[in-house]
């Protein structure tokens, strides 16, 4: 059975993970977004960064009862869209957050870590349209500046600015 949603105010405490690949060009785009906001100063919040595998996700997000995701996604849209989803009220769709370099995708973490009752009040996930996954760590302008828009998307999310609606795409 679904947890009810908590008001942003009630949340003890935050988890953002940054997935991907620092070796694989755009596909490091959620860690980039971690590593920027480990810079800033967000009460009952931690920052995680995930190169592994997802079934890490339960693990990295025990004890929070809000979690963030950020990760690359390569689903045809523009680079650098970004995609916000509440992974608890909407279903997440697997086209969009599936990526290559990860064992299981987070649709897959979210659904099992739900059968182990294991799942926070709250998820939401971010996905980065990426352009370009070759081995390197450079990253692509629009990724870039996408990372930024995501990084500022969540600051306001965490500070009780009303979300954006889930299932949204955003173009940079």
């Amino acid at each position: 059975m679904d947890q009810p949603r908590k008001r942003d105010s009630t949340y003890q405490r935050t988890v953002i993970i940054g997935i991907g690949n620092s070796y694989r060009s755009d596909d490091a785009a959620g860690l980039e977004v971690v590593q920027k906001l480990s810079c800033v100063d967000l009460p009952r919040t931690s920052v995680v960064r995930e190169e592994r595998d997802g079934l890490r996700l339960m693990e990295r997000w025990q004890g929070g009862d809000r979690v963030i995701i950020v990760d690359t996604v390569s689903s045809g849209a523009d680079p650098g869209t970004v995609f916000r989803f509440d992974a608890i009220t909407d279903k997440l769709p697997s086209s969009p957050v599936r990526t290559s370099t990860h064992s299981i995708g987070i649709p897959e973490a979210i659904a099992l870590s739900q059968l182990l009752d294991k799942r926070p009040a709250s998820v939401v996930v971010y996905g980065i349209e990426g352009q370009n996954f070759d081995m390197g760590t450079s990253i692509s302008e629009k990724v870039c500046i996408a990372i930024e828009r995501v990084k500022e998307m969540i600051i306001q999310e965490l500070t009780n600015a009303v979300p954006p609606a889930a299932g949204v795409q955003f173009h940079s």
